[in-house]
Formats: C-alpha cells, structure tokens, sequence
C-alpha cells in the first residue's frame, strides 16, 4: 500500500484511524499528525510510537536531558 500523501487539511479523528503510519517501513495504524515547515507543513499521518520517538528527540534536542521526566509521562500516556 502506498503512503499516504499530506494534506493541507487537518485529519480528522475518525480519518486519521484509517491512516497508515507515514514513516518508511512501518505498517502500523495512525493515531495523530505531524507538520513539519521544511516539509510545506503538510499534514502526515503518524503511529504512536513514531509519535513519541519524534517528541522525545525534539525535546532533548530543544532542552537537552533536562526534560526527561516530562518525556517519560507522555510516553507512559501514549504508549501506556
């Protein structure tokens, strides 16, 4: 199946679940977007767990370690 293409649009919650994730190679369902300026800001559709490893680079790379009990609590929220 091809990825999906990104949109200008937001998904919606019910759209977004019929989504495979955009990442290569990963097969599994879509549960929020990503925009990414350099990408023209498109709406992609992404996993949890590519979610979460997204958020916990972003954050060390912004913060450093000096956030990690905030990355723990939104894995554990997402990934549960």
């Amino acid at each position: 199946m091809a990825k999906p293409a990104g949109r200008r649009r937001s998904y919606t919650a019910r759209g977004i679940t019929r989504l495979t994730c955009c990442v290569r190679g990963c097969t599994n369902k879509a549960k929020f977007e990503w925009r990414i300026c350099a990408d023209d800001n498109l709406a992609r559709p992404i996993c949890s767990e590519h979610d979460v490893a997204l958020n916990t680079l972003v954050m060390r790379w912004a913060f450093q370690n000096t956030r990690e009990p905030d990355i723990a609590r939104y894995r554990q929220r997402v990934l549960g």
